[in-house]
């Protein structure tokens, strides 16, 4: 993530894999319950099973047939989740179908944090939060926001935290959940 590098930067293919898995978790799930199910013949009674031997590959296609779709918006989502650094901003593009743009001057930034639970450091990826501050005219308090990168490689993670602390010159900060 090298913030000479003009055009937007992907996060890396762990990115992709955590998209996919977080959206098609529940249909894989499903599916392997069925192939329990499928796999235990004694378990439906004597009158249901032609009923059992029909329905459970039926609804065994369907539950893959969903988890290929959502697979499909996983990749959507990645294709689009990116970052690119300015001179005097940075933006994230992120969203599937509905494709959302946030640019955020390095002036609003005050503070970068790169956050991995227990689970993100045995998948590799962390969790980029960057809190803005807003200023309003109108407001006399300054307005506080985060952005959330979710899933992003560890390395593309600590690359994006030090090219923005390098342009905004804050301190750094890494959070390791136990």
């Amino acid at each position: 993530m090298d913030d000479s590098i003009k055009g937007y930067q992907r996060f890396g293919r762990r990115t992709l894999v955590m998209l996919i898995l977080g959206k098609s978790s529940p249909a894989i799930l499903a599916l392997l319950i069925l192939i329990v199910l499928f796999a235990m013949p004694g378990l439906f009674p004597e009158n249901y099973t032609m009923v059992s031997s029909i329905a459970l590959p039926i609804v065994a296609f369907v539950c893959i047939f969903i988890s290929l779709l959502v697979s499909a918006g996983g990749w959507l989502e990645y294709r689009n989740y990116a970052i690119f650094f300015d001179e005097n901003n940075f933006k994230i593009r992120r969203g599937a179908l509905n494709v959302e743009e946030i640019g955020v001057p390095y002036r609003h930034v005050k503070e970068v944090v790169v956050k991995r639970s227990i689970i993100d450091q045995l998948a590799g990826v962390s969790n980029v939060i960057i809190s803005i501050v807003q200023d309003d005219d109108d407001r006399p308090v300054a307005k506080k926001e985060e952005i959330v990168l979710f899933s992003i490689d560890q390395a593309a993670a600590v690359q994006i935290q030090d090219a923005i602390l390098r342009k905004t010159e804050i301190e750094k900060m890494d959070i390791v959940s136990k």
